[in-house]
């Protein structure tokens, strides 16, 4: 959907709503800022690219667990 459309949405809506799409808006900022800081960083890519991917420790236990089933 473009932004004029969902401004477009959004300016028919009654004005008693607009705290609920403001809080809605502030949750989807909330969960952006939370992502950012999961995803790794691509800078440290430049430093620690070189160093070999270890696998997860839970990772390794769950495929060692699942070898034999």
């Amino acid at each position: 959907m473009s932004f004029t459309m969902l401004e477009k949405q959004l300016r028919s809506l009654p004005e008693e709503y607009y705290e609920e799409i403001s809080q809605y808006v502030e949750y989807l900022m909330f969960r952006q800022e939370k992502r950012k800081k999961s995803d790794p960083s691509p800078v440290a890519d430049n430093y620690f690219g070189s160093l070999k991917s270890l696998p997860d420790g839970m990772d390794l236990q769950r495929s060692v667990r699942n070898e034999w089933a």
